[in-house]
């Protein structure tokens, strides 16, 4: 995809790589045989790269957050797995793979796909002492195995760790200046006596003022016990030029059951079985985003 002959499968996979990146471009070396507009790589494929660019989009509070914790803190976005599991062997045998962030472990495919699917496999090391959930299908997988994984062209290897709270938003063009005015707030079921805070970070996406302090923190906390999942979404923390004073929440809880009794802020809420989510969706209308929501799940 980067030199040589056109290879739409190889731009595809390249493309699921970029999208779990400090940069997702689309460049090549100059050839007159390479043509960087993923439009005319052919339907399908361009349906695949499509995806990926709007999963990039939709990621987009997560991936900002974690860049200003790469900012603050200077742990890497793309970190290999010793940097979090250095006490486990594993973690310096499995080059393939990477943690973008805290939550997101991923292990792009880089070998040619085989049948009408262009299906190719990967190995997956999945870390003790988590659980891990498969973004696309939302399959669960406990830590401290290994697992081959094989995926057609529109998807690769990318998991999310359980018991933490992933922001997300509705997909947009201008992903990192579009208001915040929906936050998705998705959820896969962690261990008992999981404890886990997530930072969301949000300024104007445009200048540099940040670095005059002009922006907002808010605390995404995950609990599980006793039976009882409590996600917390605290009062948003800080202002910055164009911050939304409301917005509405959309909380995504993947192998949530239906009949699962779920409140938020002491209310019964209704839920919405979403079969591709493998779960249920609680929609929040909007409210300022300087109250509170908590939601509880038995």
């Amino acid at each position: 995809g980067f030199r040589g002959e056109p290879n739409p499968e190889l731009t595809v996979r390249w493309t699921q790589f970029g999208a779990l990146s400090a940069a997702l471009r689309v460049h090549s070396t100059k050839d007159a045989r390479l043509d960087r507009r993923p439009w005319i790589s052919g339907e399908r494929e361009t349906a695949a790269m499509r995806r990926m660019y709007h999963m990039r989009s939709e990621l987009m509070p997560y991936i900002y957050s974690s860049v200003w914790q790469t900012h603050s803190t200077m742990v890497p976005l793309n970190r290999p797995m010793y940097i979090d599991y250095g006490s486990d062997e594993r973690a310096y045998d499995n080059e393939q793979e990477f943690l973008f962030g805290d939550i997101l472990l991923a292990a792009p495919i880089t070998s040619p796909g085989e049948g009408a699917d262009k299906t190719a496999s990967q190995k997956v090391w999945f870390p003790a002492g988590d659980v891990w959930y498969d973004y696309f299908t939302h399959e669960r997988f406990d830590g401290g195995q290994e697992c081959r994984i094989a995926k057609p062209l529109e998807e690769f290897p990318l998991y999310v760790r359980g018991g933490w709270v992933l922001p997300m938003q509705p997909y947009t063009e201008r992903m990192c200046s579009t208001p915040l005015t929906e936050l998705i707030v998705r959820c896969y079921p962690g261990k008992e006596g999981a404890n886990n805070t997530y930072i969301l970070y949000e300024d104007d996406g445009l200048t540099q003022d940040y670095l005059q302090g002009k922006y907002a923190t808010t605390r995404l906390n995950y609990q599980k016990s006793g039976g009882q999942t409590i996600i917390t979404v605290s009062p948003v923390e800080g202002t910055y030029e164009g911050q939304p004073r409301k917005r509405a929440y959309r909380i995504e809880l993947p192998g949530i059951p239906v009949q699962a009794r779920v409140s938020v802020n002491g209310k019964k809420a209704r839920t919405t079985p979403n079969q591709e989510l493998n779960g249920v969706i609680v929609p929040i209308k909007v409210m300022d985003i300087h109250k509170p929501i908590v939601i509880k799940i038995q």
